[in-house]
């Protein structure tokens, strides 16, 4: 058994485009565009000749059966960035500040970055996180102290989990709080978030005499 701290003597290098195109295993009307998966044959093999001292290159098949040109590069996930510093301060205080996934996307093509509107996007969520946590959870809050503020019958609960988080949000109006006083015996279940996912279920239990 060879030690797992110790570097093979010989490596292999493919092409990115090397891997074999996979059936897509979804059966949507989009289908997924694997461009890259082209089998390219362009490969070599790079070993530690032991008794020289020196690397080797063997087995090289150096062709490609795909386009190659700096245009072709530009287009790939790891040469898309923003390399400028300056700019990339400047989209930083416009996460800052909420500015629009558009205004972004405009400012840095103005400035010669190469990124796509999926880059942006990743961006806001990767980079600023905290900024759009803190957002969500202090609009939560004044939409709640805005509910409350327009009847004093409202009511709201808030429930945490065990880790200290928001869990459960719960509203009650003053006119659903009056109707349960005066028909206790009937349920009314509303699921309001998401409708368009989960349908408005009401329950009614009377009692039988």
């Amino acid at each position: 058994m060879v030690p797992e701290g110790i570097d093979p003597y010989q490596r292999v290098y493919i092409c990115t485009h090397g891997w074999k195109t996979r059936k897509s295993r979804g059966n949507g009307s989009r289908p997924r565009q694997h461009v890259r998966l082209t089998n390219c044959p362009f490969r070599f093999t790079v070993q530690w000749n032991l008794e020289r001292m020196e690397l080797q290159v063997k087995n090289g098949i150096y062709k490609h059966n795909h386009p190659i040109s700096s245009e072709a590069y530009a287009t790939y996930p790891i040469s898309r960035s923003v390399v400028d510093p300056l700019v990339d301060a400047r989209v930083q205080g416009m996460l800052a500040v909420g500015a629009k996934r558009s205004k972004i996307y405009d400012y840095l093509l103005e400035h010669d970055q190469n990124v796509i509107q999926v880059d942006v996007d990743n961006m806001m969520r990767v980079r600023n996180p905290s900024v759009s946590s803190a957002d969500g959870d202090d609009a939560t809050a004044r939409e709640i102290s805005a509910f409350a503020a327009a009847d004093p019958e409202n009511g709201s609960t808030v429930a945490e989990t065990e880790a200290g988080e928001t869990g459960v949000i719960s509203l009650a109006t003053a006119h659903m709080r009056r109707i349960f006083g005066r028909f206790s015996e009937l349920l009314l279940v509303d699921c309001s978030h998401k409708t368009n996912r989960y349908a408005i279920c009401c329950v009614y239990d009377l009692p039988m005499f």
